[in-house]
């Protein structure tokens, strides 16, 4: 069984009080008492590696796609800041954009709707 560091040091204190001599270099015998962080911290390291590594991919996807995003909207990607669109302006083309095509849609519908009642008549009268 593994323990932490600090109950090794207890364990080795309170053997060194009932053996009245302390032992050289302050080695262990006792694979008992093995330090857990040791044991662990480099699975841990890889594996927080790896994830800064996919989070560092993704950032910078993020980015390109902003850029790309951007120049659609006829950003230069040379702009300075100053001469950049702000993000809530061009947010706003896109808002517009949605709320014009959803209203094409609702008026096609309705126009469809419409064309089916009209025929449902026709269909009726003969």
């Amino acid at each position: 069984r593994r323990i932490s560091a600090s109950a090794c040091a207890q364990k080795r204190k309170h053997q060194e009080s009932q053996d009245g001599e302390k032992k050289k270099d302050g080695a262990d015998d006792d694979p008992g008492c093995v330090d857990i962080f040791e044991t662990l911290a480099p699975t841990f390291v890889a594996y927080a590696e790896e994830q800064l590594e996919a989070m560092d991919r993704a950032h910078q996807q993020a980015i390109e796609t902003f850029v790309e995003v951007s120049t659609w909207f006829g950003e230069k990607k040379d702009a300075k800041p100053t001469e950049r669109a702000q993000a809530h302006e061009w947010l706003s083309y896109i808002d517009r954009f949605l709320r014009d095509f959803a209203k094409s849609v609702e008026s096609y519908r309705a126009r469809q709707e419409r064309e089916e009642k009209r025929q449902r008549r026709s269909r009726e009268r003969r």
